[in-house]
């Protein structure tokens, strides 16, 4: 970085005015791209891959000093000959450098993003072999950018991803028999952080014939699953204590199923409102990699504020919940996360 000083140094005491005011617009112009949204933008695409920040910066330098140079494109207004080779190489070579210092930690200090498998880019986190615990990521705030595939929305929050794979020698319909049985949901345990041991996540969950409480049924049918149509079922979390409505939609594309669940209902305590509906979602992709074994990858976030009337007030409450529902549709056991660190 000691590139940036001298680069500037030694440009602007070869320019004259015109060419010093030249290096401080596209110092200006790197500095307005830097809070215009440039972290998105260095997390975006291939730039969003670990260990290939400093070329996706690389990359947007290269942009932006072309855009200046195009932008600026009649130099010699003070008698210099700024358009020839040597000078424009020159020139074009410092701003660049500069452009690319302001860039840099941008893209040094951003995390990558989520990769689900609807993405053409590799899945992040990667599938952990079968056998071993999953893999796992957390995003909060804004430090995510919005896979496109997914259909969301942008907006701030908590996301949490979590990406694996199990043995099953089921077929993709028995699958997706087990994820409408709704009524298996009850029971199911994880991790508790705040108690430091095994708790019940679920104390209650059915199935509904449409988003009303007082229209309990049995189990969806695998027609139902298949239809597409939105299906609707409410659980009870053991730190609410109030029932809570889900809208749940099924897809199978040659065995590739995807489920999309949300909130349709408000999250109340106290007949508080904490949470609004439709900012309770997760997405959830299986598909069988070879006889079997399949692989799973489930992204799921909430809104903010964080939902600390669920007891959740730390990261590793949230990726033990979403842990305790892959361990529930795979049949894989997990292990208690008791502290998460990214790196």
């Amino acid at each position: 970085m000691l590139l940036c000083p001298l680069s500037s140094e030694i440009f602007l005491s070869k320019a004259n005015r015109a060419s010093g005011n030249f290096a401080l617009r596209a110092l200006f112009k790197a500095i307005g791209f830097a809070g215009g949204g440039s972290r998105e933008r260095l997390r975006s695409g291939s730039c969003d891959r670990e260990g290939l920040r400093a070329p996706c910066a690389f990359v947007f330098a290269q942009k932006l000093t072309d855009q200046i140079v195009r932008e600026n494109h009649k130099f010699g207004r003070s008698g210099v000959d700024l358009k020839s080779p040597r000078r424009m190489g020159t020139k074009r070579r410092s701003l660049f450098t500069i452009v690319f210092c302001v860039l840099f930690p941008l893209g040094a200090n951003a995390q990558p993003g989520p990769h689900p498998p609807c993405e053409s880019a590799s899945p992040f986190p990667d599938f952990a072999p079968p056998g071993q615990v999953p893999n796992y990521r957390v995003w909060i705030k804004n430090q995510w950018v919005l896979p496109a595939c997914t259909g969301w929305t942008a907006r701030t929050g908590m996301l949490v991803a979590i990406a694996g794979q199990f043995r099953y020698t089921g077929t993709a319909d028995d699958l997706l028999l087990e994820v409408g049985a709704i009524s298996t949901l009850k029971g199911i345990r994880y991790w508790s952080v705040t108690e430091n041991s095994w708790r019940t996540l679920i104390t209650s969950a059915a199935a509904l014939e449409g988003p009303d409480l007082h229209r309990q049924r049995a189990d969806f049918r695998l027609s139902e699953m298949k239809s597409g149509a939105r299906l609707y079922f409410t659980e009870t979390e053991n730190r609410l204590g109030e029932p809570v409505i889900y809208g749940m939609r099924a897809s199978d594309t040659g065995g590739n199923l995807v489920i999309t669940m949300e909130n349709v209902s408000p999250v109340k305590k106290f007949m508080l409102t904490l949470i609004k509906p439709g900012e309770l979602q997760s997405i959830h992709y299986l598909s069988e990699v070879r006889p079997g074994i399949w692989r799973y990858y489930g992204l799921a976030r909430t809104g903010e504020p964080p939902l600390t009337a669920f007891g959740v007030g730390r990261t590793e409450s949230y990726i033990n919940r979403a842990l305790a529902l892959y361990s529930h549709l795979t049949g894989a056991a997990v292990e208690p996360v008791e502290s998460y660190n990214p790196n």
